[in-house]
């Protein structure tokens, strides 16, 4: 997504990013920051997102199996 250290994305579409990709420095002195740093943060939550959702399916998964074995 970013080519040699600039981002490839235009910064207007990063200030549409969602109020919850804001960064906590940005929340807490209300300054903003870069492009850059903005979409470090969304990715870095993204996979986080991402993480979570796979891991509530293999449960769930094993749970549904588990219990079809049990009948």
């Amino acid at each position: 997504c970013t080519v040699s250290g600039k981002v490839a994305l235009p910064g207007k579409w990063v200030d549409a990013l969602p109020q919850r990709y804001t960064t906590r420095k940005e929340k807490n002195n209300g300054t903003k920051s870069t492009a850059k740093q903005r979409l470090q943060f969304y990715f870095k939550k993204e996979a986080n997102r991402q993480r979570r959702n796979f891991q509530e399916k293999k449960l769930k998964n094993q749970l549904a199996k588990h219990l079809s074995e049990r009948v």
